[in-house]
């Protein structure tokens, strides 16, 4: 088991279905997400977003790479699909399968390279114009700690596991090749402190 993996199991172990009920983000994105259409919520913690999307009859699958994650929206939504698996590598799905897919602060955990291929991956398995909504680390998030580790620019060891913090400049860079929808700074009450974001949606060209 990796440090990553143990992070994020030990993590959801804390939590209890009846602690899961965060605020819906993705509900901010309706207009663009259609009944009937189909969606991947890659990393969904607890699946606040996945039961969102299913209760507006998308056909929904809810991943993540933390089994712990996944086994509390098994008991608290059990008619939704949930697979795990490691984002950094091949995504198990064929290509231009989903006409979505929901990042919620789940692709800001890698070095630049990796989330390129993230990036990729995501890219090869949406239909063509098929849409990311996606919500990452702004640097406006990043609070210096005592023993933090800079592994790379904007991308750090802190706080018991490695981030990284973007730029609206770093997302342009990202999604070059891809259409822009919306792009915004965002600031939220969030694990108890003020929770700043980059929050945007791309269209896949």
């Amino acid at each position: 088991m990796s440090n990553f993996e143990e992070y994020w199991d030990e993590y959801y172990t804390r939590k209890t279905p009846a602690a899961a009920n965060f605020e819906c983000w993705i509900a901010s994105y309706e207009r663009l997400i259609a009944p009937g259409s189909t969606a991947l919520d890659l990393g969904c913690g607890t699946g606040a977003d996945a039961e969102w999307l299913y209760k507006h009859r998308v056909d929904v699958v809810a991943s993540d790479f933390s089994q712990g994650a996944l086994n509390i929206v098994s008991k608290r939504l059990p008619f939704i699909r949930t697979i795990r698996f490691d984002m950094t590598n091949k995504f198990p799905f064929k290509s231009d399968c989903f006409d979505a897919i929901v990042a919620n602060l789940c692709i800001h955990y890698f070095s630049f390279e990796v989330t390129e291929r993230i990036v990729d991956e995501i890219s090869r398995v949406l239909h063509e114009q098929g849409i990311l909504i996606a919500s990452v680390n702004s640097l406006k998030d990043f609070v210096p700690l005592e023993g933090d580790i800079e592994i790379e620019h904007n991308f750090y060891f802190t706080n018991g596991c490695n981030r990284r913090y973007f730029s609206t400049d770093e997302i342009e860079t990202l999604f070059s090749t891809w259409d822009f929808i919306c792009i915004q700074e965002s600031s939220t009450s969030k694990y108890n402190y003020q929770k700043h974001t980059i929050d945007f949606v791309v269209k896949k060209r």
